[in-house]
């Protein structure tokens, strides 16, 4: 999940906010955001990475598959 596109929705969005971030994303797709913009709250200096990748459990699901 995208924190600054998330926050993007919400701020500009004028309904759904789920709607809005759906949009923000295909109109985003040929310049995403960085990781660290994605990351938002949660980036880590120190590793230069989205701290939420360290609390993901193991996961049987196909590479790829959830993936947002």
């Amino acid at each position: 999940m995208c924190e600054k596109c998330w926050a993007d929705a919400y701020q500009w969005g004028y309904g759904d906010q789920a709607e809005e971030y759906q949009r923000l994303l295909l109109d985003r797709k040929a310049r995403p955001c960085t990781p660290r913009e994605q990351a938002g709250q949660w980036w880590d200096e120190d590793k230069q990475r989205d701290s939420r990748q360290d609390m993901k459990p193991e996961s049987s699901a196909p590479e790829g598959e959830g993936a947002g």
